[in-house]
């Protein structure tokens, strides 16, 4: 290093340090993936639509999660922030909503076994992040035919009646004790029964 250096001072050396290195490294941005609903049904048979959210990515690397970005860049022009692309593996799906470089997208799936959702974004710097999610499979619930405790109703309750169904190993029936308009209300393996208002079990395809 040239004597020069000592004598300009700390400033000049931190600069040739910095060009020495090439500069400062791109600015990344971040890559967050929500499901919603956040698991489906084993055996779900494209029934259930899920939908994939990267919203909350964003332009610049945080340790928290940052409100959805702006599309408005500081320089006036009305582009993207960062972009998105999706790559989907594992079991049968298909897109019904969006595309693999959209922000979100809806897909289904059969229900066979996980699905991993990469997701890459990429900022107007050049600085790309990369998150790998899995939606996972939940085992579907059955109830016997008669109960005699809530424990045998997983997800609802066992309705006690008269002892008429005592010869027939129970006293009492299970039912729904989520009350629910829609299939919505209720969890993946469940459905809305109308006659009850009630989620319960979904049906073997």
């Amino acid at each position: 290093m040239h004597p020069d250096m000592f004598r300009r001072g700390p400033l000049a050396i931190a600069t040739v340090w910095v060009l020495a290195c090439g500069g400062p490294p791109a600015d990344q941005p971040s890559a967050v993936i929500l499901f919603s609903p956040e698991t489906i049904c084993r055996g779900d048979a494209h029934r259930t639509t899920v939908m994939l959210d990267g919203t909350m990515s964003s332009r610049h690397l945080s340790l928290i999660p940052l409100p959805p970005e702006d599309t408005a860049y500081p320089d006036g022009a009305s582009v993207a922030p960062i972009s998105y692309a999706w790559t989907l593996e594992g079991d049968e799906h298909v897109v019904v909503g969006g595309s693999l470089t959209s922000s979100t997208l809806s897909i289904t799936a059969a229900g066979d076994r996980p699905l991993h959702v990469t997701l890459t974004t990429t900022n107007l710097a050049g600085g790309s992040a990369t998150s790998l999610r899995t939606l996972p499979i939940t085992v579907p619930t059955t109830w016997p035919r008669h109960c005699t405790s809530d424990a045998a109703c997983p997800g609802g309750s066992c309705l006690v009646i008269d002892g008429a169904l005592a010869d027939a190993g129970g006293s009492g029936v299970c039912v729904g004790s989520v009350h629910c308009t829609s299939d919505t209300a209720c969890d993946p393996c469940f459905v809305c029964d109308p006659t009850q208002m009630a989620c319960v079990p979904r049906p073997a395809s």
